[in-house]
């Protein structure tokens, strides 16, 4: 699997720089590659560029294009590829939810600022996961104790986590010969 990528889309540099953090496991490992752009127009050629964004995280308010027209856009250039994209709308205030667009109905959200250790858990989970069930010699028990393992892993220890991944790679076909 290549490394899969982040999409940050944001006007402000404030709110872009703690997700350019996020990514790398405990030994310093990329893990995720984050990208940027400042407007929806950027991003969504950035969308249109990289095939292995897994993940955005887009602002609602953004000079052009909204942060829904963007990601309208995206969807419209390649629906089989956005349908695997897990989005995350981007607001300053709770109250922006009231910009919920009728094509994300109960979107994920994420408040400014985000809190980037607690993002980066939740990411490095979601890849090591997607990891495992990309890989062919599991079986179903193990697959579903995996899923198990990983949708608890935020309540492990950083080394607890780190042989999560570890069994994780042992279990690849590129990592088992």
């Amino acid at each position: 699997m290549p490394v899969p990528k982040l999409l940050i889309v944001d006007d402000s540099e404030i709110c872009r720089k703690p997700f350019r953090k996020v990514g790398r496991d405990g030994s310093g490992q990329i893990m995720v590659e984050v990208l940027e752009a400042e407007t929806g127009e950027e991003g969504l050629e950035l969308f249109q560029n990289n095939s292995d964004i897994l993940y955005a995280v887009v602002d609602v308010h953004l000079p052009g294009i909204d942060g829904f027209e963007m990601l309208n856009a995206c969807r419209k250039h390649d629906p089989e590829r956005f349908d695997r994209l897990t989005v995350f709308m981007s607001c300053s205030d709770a109250d922006d939810h009231h910009h919920e667009s009728p094509d994300f109905p109960a979107p994920s959200w994420v408040l400014k600022p985000a809190d980037p250790v607690l993002f980066n858990r939740f990411l490095l989970s979601d890849v090591r996961m997607k990891m495992a069930v990309e890989t062919d010699s599991l079986s179903d028990t193990q697959l579903m104790n995996l899923r198990t393992l990983f949708e608890d892993s935020s309540r492990l220890s950083d080394d607890q986590q780190q042989a999560l991944a570890d069994l994780v790679n042992s279990l690849t076909p590129d990592n088992s010969q």
